[in-house]
């Protein structure tokens, strides 16, 4: 019967919620009264938990005792047989009362809230909130955030404590409202992540991977140019799912960008550099084409260093010369002013002063702190901004990107281009 026991309290404590699809967050209408009409879904924990515990002692008093279907008779039949009936009708017990729970929240009328049937991923601003009712629950993943209790309580499943309003939130445990019309609000304090189940309300946003790499998400500041980049084919990935937006960017691979946005024109020289010669390399008809056409000029000793990472500098000049090869006027823009706003103006190579005007001038090339960071080389993220920045405000071109409240480091912070 301990046994028994033990595993009733285990079943209470488990995460169990409506089957739903995986990642799907449908709006439904719930008033805001519903915390209190949410009690249902605390009462039906507890008859729930209630049912399994007598239907655990009716099973164990109504087999024949001696017989071959008496569970005192071995360990095994224990651990086996008569454990897995208790877990399968406890589990489709729980679940059912939460079921009927849920949707007597669904019901009824007023204000939206989203529903996760599992464990779904929000990213959070400083300040922002995720509200919860009863029987949902939340995860902080990273970050920080604090819980208000509005009314009811919460519980820390991970501890089994009983929370108090205004505790600040442990990383990677789980919170929940468990007590009649109990409603909470979750407050990030600084940039955050976490993940929510059951019914909430947030100002966040439902992170979802990239449709091709799973290391691009649509909060990361960098997810649209990304996104542009590699739809119009002029980025592509490191491995068939995977992008390294932290990943280094040679100069071959930008001038390969650059040669994909002109259409990848046909290539009739081989260009004078030694290290890019060989046709075999993939960004062989790249640099051939940029040499002939004045683009890049190599370190003038022959040699392109194609797989030397690029400087932020280094990329402006060849933005720079690639606009003049367009036919763009590029000298039009960045004065002195263009320079002198940052810190670090004076440290920008006197070969690079013209392109790094314009680029800055125009929002091509962003700053950061103050500092322009001329010789720091730039990852696979921030060239794909870049690139974008370009397209957007040099090339004439359409350029759809979404709108959906994430960052946009165009107005907002984000790690310098």
């Amino acid at each position: 019967m301990k046994r028994m026991i033990s595993l009733v309290t285990v079943f209470v404590l488990l995460p169990f919620s409506p089957r739903a699809k995986r990642n799907s967050a449908p709006r439904v209408p719930v008033s805001p009264t519903c915390g209190r009409r949410a009690s249902g879904a605390a009462r039906a924990l507890m008859s729930a938990a209630a049912a399994l515990l007598t239907l655990g002692m009716t099973s164990a008093y109504a087999r024949q005792p001696g017989g071959a279907e008496d569970p005192l008779v071995t360990l095994t039949y224990l651990n086996g047989t008569y454990r897995s009936e208790i877990v399968a009708d406890g589990r489709a017990e729980i679940e059912k009362a939460m079921a009927d729970a849920f949707q007597t929240l669904s019901l009824d009328g007023g204000a939206a809230y989203s529903f996760a049937g599992t464990f779904t991923e929000l990213a959070l601003k400083p300040r922002g909130v995720v509200k919860l009712i009863t029987g949902s629950s939340f995860i902080l993943t990273n970050g920080a955030a604090s819980l208000s209790i509005t009314q009811g309580g919460v519980i820390n499943v991970s501890t089994g404590n009983v929370v108090s309003s205004g505790s600040m939130l442990v990383i990677n445990q789980r919170y929940m409202c468990v007590d009649e019309g109990a409603e909470a609000v979750i407050t990030a304090s600084t940039d955050a992540s976490g993940q929510v189940d059951g019914y909430y309300m947030t100002d966040g946003v439902a992170v979802t991977k990239h449709g091709v790499f799973s290391d691009v998400r649509n909060s990361d500041w960098f997810y649209d140019a990304v996104d542009y980049a590699y739809k119009n084919k002029l980025l592509n990935g490191t491995a068939a799912d995977a992008f390294s937006p932290n990943g280094s960017m040679t100069r071959g691979m930008f001038v390969t960008a650059l040669y994909r946005l002109d259409g990848t024109p046909p290539v009739t020289d081989a260009g004078e550099f030694s290290d890019a010669a060989d046709p075999l390399q993939y960004y062989y008809g790249a640099v051939s084409w940029a040499n002939g056409n004045g683009i890049v000029m190599g370190y003038g000793d022959g040699r392109f260093l194609p797989s030397e990472s690029i400087t932020r500098e280094q990329m402006a000049v060849i933005m720079y010369r690639y606009a003049l090869y367009k036919g763009i006027d590029a000298d039009a823009v960045g004065g002195e002013e263009a320079l002198g706003a940052f810190s670090d103006g004076g440290d920008v190579s006197e070969y690079a002063v013209p392109a790094v005007r314009w680029a800055s001038a125009l929002g091509i090339v962003n700053g950061s702190d103050g500092m322009l960071l001329p010789g720091r080389t730039a990852t696979r993220a921030q060239v794909a901004q870049i690139i974008l920045n370009f397209c957007e405000k040099i090339i004439t071109q359409d350029v759809e990107v979404r709108n959906d409240g994430t960052a946009n480091p165009d107005t907002e912070a984000a790690p310098p281009l």
